[in-house]
């Protein structure tokens, strides 16, 4: 089955979040950035 595109999204933000683990300051950021327009709850999965 395919996932879908909110689903897809996410599953991408977790890989890109994984490999960008080094740099912490920047991430607590875009933390905040991507905390305003996020998904609905049911489609937020971790």
């Amino acid at each position: 089955g395919w996932l879908s595109d909110a689903e897809l999204q996410a599953k991408e933000e977790a890989e890109a979040r994984k490999k960008k683990k080094k740099g912490k300051k920047g991430k607590a950021k875009e933390e905040k950035a991507k905390e305003a327009p996020k998904p609905p709850p049911s489609t937020r999965g971790s």
